[in-house]
């Protein structure tokens, strides 16, 4: 082996920037690193050719070498000789030391970046000293397994493109391989973004310091639908198409005015290639089919079937609301008319929306209903990164669109539903707020400073912090309640509603001799300072520190706290079950189709008298 001559070393001029994985980078620090070792051992005299091999066992040997593969590929690492006479360590895939054939690295530290090229094998360490005396060899043998397949592979589609995401990069791997349609790319993330949202196949594999491992393969091809047709049988329309073989495949069917797809209306999904649907309406339509597989990815073209409906000559149509020429003037909960899309919109910020028409019929009459609508769907171009006030894996972010035109329909639900009014229920109680406070099952005791203004279906009472309205009512030891509420601002410490009774079968005022209980009993803890015995209290309110709404009462140490996320505007509906021995506390919200609760064994604590709305202690 040549000797190590002296030279000046100059730190490598580095990129400004790191190139794909950063192999280039690390190679030049290593080359480097590597230069600065082999000056180091000409400082101190000693070259390769001053080794002895014969002297094996002369000297002391390292302890504790390791191996460790990670994100840049491996390293070694053992313990310094603890000797003054130590000159450097030879990292090594033999054992011939001195020898050029098979050194990895000289070096003076105690690690080495230094691996062989294979998958598997040994590694030798010796420690040399300055007077060419050689340690016996430390020995690792390894053999790295080839990285597997990786799996939990998902795309999804944006505006940006298709973001292919995987099961996280293994810690002794160095990065991703993506094969998109022919094409290799390279990401050391499980994290990637391809700018197109037509892909056809993909192959991903991890790789290593070693190369490439096993490839996970997905085909993104979904064919289009063949032998599409419909069949009209009175109201009832009858679809039929040919199956693919694809593992659940599913089917999505539209209905427009014309063939474009992005314009058509979705009315139903299947899994099976056939299917019966009711559309009693008349007129010229497209009916349209594409299929789409678990990962988002959709046939390339639209099959499609006109349908030609002649009106029915014996359609007797009893009733006819027409909410379009009314300008939908029915009840609109998180959205409003727009006059110049000339239909209802959800408010702005708004998930779920809802519209109430009420329909009298004159007499009891036998009939088919059917409410029929065409939506749009008009993503928000206005919406800026600053205004957005949610974390990105919150629910809002999940159902956002930015940066988009008139699109598709896929992100939008509409449940039809038709109710029937069969009267009011024999409730214990029932206060029917519409701009009046008059109940039913009760007496109007007090109301102050109180308005009224929409709420979900009516008008209800706006109580503000000077308002209260307080009943007189018979609700027993064990009821359901339930009432909606609407928040205008964010909500600080309060009392929202207050159930109050007396405690039975007590005389007012109680003497000292008379009292026959003890102190931490439940008479002692309803029984005043003046010999009064006082309301038992149900309060339900809402926490400001806990961030919760909660149900309490003065009898019992049980607290039910409900945590909930709720915007500054919302509606909530409240739910309060007392059983024997149960508690049920439940609140849904409308606005992101919420529902939470919580139960717990608290028993009765009296029967209520009075119920209070913002109550004032």
């Amino acid at each position: 082996m040549a000797e190590y001559k002296k030279q000046v070393l100059t730190f490598p001029d580095l990129p400004t920037a790191i190139q794909g994985d950063g192999r280039q980078l690390i190679s030049l620090l290593r080359k480097y690193l590597k230069s600065v070792n082999e000056q180091v051992n000409v400082a101190n005299g000693f070259t390769a050719d001053d080794v002895d091999a014969s002297t094996k066992g002369d000297f002391p040997m390292p302890r504790n070498f390791t191996l460790t593969f990670d994100r840049l590929g491996g390293v070694l690492n053992w313990d310094a000789v603890d000797d003054a006479d130590l000159a450097y360590y030879e990292v090594r895939t033999n054992a011939d030391v001195g020898n050029s054939y098979g050194l990895l690295e000289k070096t003076v530290a105690t690690s080495s970046l230094a691996i062989p090229t294979t998958a598997s094998g040994k590694i030798y360490l010796f420690a040399i000293s300055k007077h060419g005396k050689v340690s016996n060899g430390r020995t690792i043998t390894y053999n790295k397994r080839r990285p597997s397949a990786p799996s939990d592979i998902s795309l999804t589609k944006n505006n940006e493109g298709t973001l292919i995401t995987f099961l996280e990069i293994p810690s002794n791997c160095i990065g991703a391989n993506l094969y998109i349609d022919g094409q290799k790319y390279q990401t050391v993330d499980n994290v990637f973004l391809y700018p197109n949202s037509d892909i056809k196949e993909l192959y991903i594999a991890y790789y290593d310091q070693f190369g490439e491992g096993e490839r996970a393969y997905l085909s993104c091809f979904v064919p289009n639908v063949t032998g599409f047709w419909v069949e009209k049988n009175g109201a009832n329309l009858y679809f039929y198409w040919d199956a693919l073989s694809i593992y659940n495949i599913k089917y999505v069917v539209k209905v427009g005015q014309t063939q474009e797809w992005e314009q058509g209306t979705e009315i139903f999904r299947s899994k099976v290639n056939k299917y019966r649907y009711i559309r009693p309406n008349e007129g010229n339509y497209y009916f349209m089919i594409k299929a789409v597989d678990d990962h988002g990815n959709y046939s390339t073209d639209a099959s499609w079937y006109y349908l030609s409906s002649d009106p029915e000559i014996n359609k007797n149509i009893i009733l006819d609301y027409n909410q379009y020429k009314l300008g939908y003037s029915g009840i609109k909960t998180n959205m409003y008319y727009n006059a110049a899309m000339e239909g209802l919109r959800l408010e702005k910020e708004s998930f779920n929306g809802e519209y109430l028409m009420k329909v009298s019929l004159p007499q009891k009459i036998r009939a088919r209903n059917w409410i029929d609508c065409k939506i749009n769907a008009v993503t928000e171009q206005t919406l800026r990164v600053c205004d957005m006030t949610f974390t990105v894996d919150s629910y809002e972010a999940s159902h956002i669109l930015v940066c988009g035109i008139l699109g598709d329909l896929d992100g939008v639900e509409l449940k039809k539903q038709i109710a029937r009014y069969t009267g009011k229920t024999m409730d214990v109680f029932n206060a029917i707020i519409d701009g009046t406070s008059k109940p039913t099952g009760g007496t109007l005791l007090a109301e102050k400073n109180t308005s009224y203004a929409p709420v979900r279906w009516n008008n209800g009472a706006l109580i503000t912090d000077v308002g209260q309205l307080e009943y007189s009512c018979n609700i027993p030891k064990t009821f359901s309640i339930g009432f909606w509420f609407k928040k205008t601002a964010p909500l600080t410490d309060c009392i929202i509603a207050e159930l109050r009774g007396n405690a039975p079968n007590q005389m007012d005022y109680i003497a000292v001799k008379d009292m026959t209980f003890i102190v931490d009993s439940y008479e002692a803890k309803h029984l005043g300072a003046d010999g009064i015995w006082r309301d038992i209290t149900l309060y339900i309110g809402y926490d400001k520190r806990l961030d919760s709404f909660y149900v309490r009462d003065t009898v019992n140490e049980r607290i039910l706290y409900l945590q909930l996320d709720t915007a500054d505007r919302d509606w909530l509906f409240f739910g309060l079950s007392q059983s024997a021995d149960k508690r049920l506390f439940f609140i849904r919200e409308f606005d992101l189709d919420i529902t939470k609760y919580v139960k717990a064994f608290i028993p009765p604590c009296t029967s209520f008298d009075r119920i209070f709305f913002n109550p004032k202690e």
